[in-house]
């Protein structure tokens, strides 16, 4: 079974839980045994973040535990960097509380592995990974709550050239400005046209690429805020992992 490890938790002495995202089974758990043991043929290839092949059994309760593992990729330029590997733990933490146990999404998984392996060996001459709102709005899109960003979500309106545009993350997209005048809209946040029309330029997107035509610092940030409002409206709780760089 494909997995990338998303997050490892002490199980009984020397055990984990581990949580792992599969491409067959989508996001699971299964018990690593023996980790903790200085002896262990399992806890090398069972560190976060890592592409794997795991073997697994099916125990008691229908808790599985792995057997065996092979790593396929261990995305070692994320350790490089710390804003690299905060990104990457940012995409996990989304992944771990944005699905649901056993419900495989093929075209998720290939985002968060192209996601990872893009980031891993990006160049970070501007110090800067100006992508992680492009991989919050795509895995939105991808488990059913793609923003609408070319017509007013309230009116149906086609948006073209407009200003004073607002977003909505209740509403899940764009507000024109007539509309927005006539509601008391308390969860909107302004969104200007250029930002309006990058998003919607990579929606849908090709998920092996995360690259985007650079609108600026104003934009970047932006579009940084709308992904972290959205999310946390969409998952209906803070992150525990850092504000999206902004």
């Amino acid at each position: 079974m494909r997995a990338i490890i998303l997050k490892k938790t002490q199980f009984a002495e020397t055990n984990e839980v581990v949580a792992f995202y599969s491409r067959e089974k989508g996001k699971m758990r299964a018990i690593a045994k023996a980790t903790k043991s200085a002896k262990s043929k399992l806890a090398f290839g069972l560190q976060s973040l890592f592409l794997t092949e795991l073997e697994l059994v099916e125990g008691r309760g229908n808790i599985s535990t792995i057997t065996g593992v092979k790593v396929l990729d261990a995305h070692a330029g994320l350790r490089e960097n710390s804003e690299k590997i905060t990104t990457a733990f940012i995409a996990a933490e989304l992944i771990l509380k944005a699905t649901a146990d056993e419900q495989p999404n093929e075209k998720l998984f290939d985002l968060f592995s192209d996601f990872l392996s893009y980031i891993s060996v990006m160049d970070l001459a501007d110090n800067k990974i100006k992508s992680i709102w492009r991989f919050i709005f795509d895995l939105l899109s991808l488990i059913g709550f793609k923003a609408q960003l070319d017509e007013c979500v309230i009116c149906g309106k086609k948006i073209s050239g407009e200003t004073k545009l607002n977003f909505s993350s209740i509403l899940g997209g764009v507000i024109c400005p007539d509309c927005f005048d006539k509601i008391a809209a308390v969860d909107t946040i302004p969104i200007s046209e250029n930002a309006r029309i990058t998003l919607n330029s990579i929606q849908p997107s090709n998920v092996a690429v995360f690259e985007y035509v650079d609108k600026g610092p104003a934009t970047d940030k932006e579009l940084r805020l709308l992904a972290e409002n959205f999310v946390n409206y969409i998952l209906e709780r803070d992150l525990k992992a850092p504000k999206f760089l902004v």
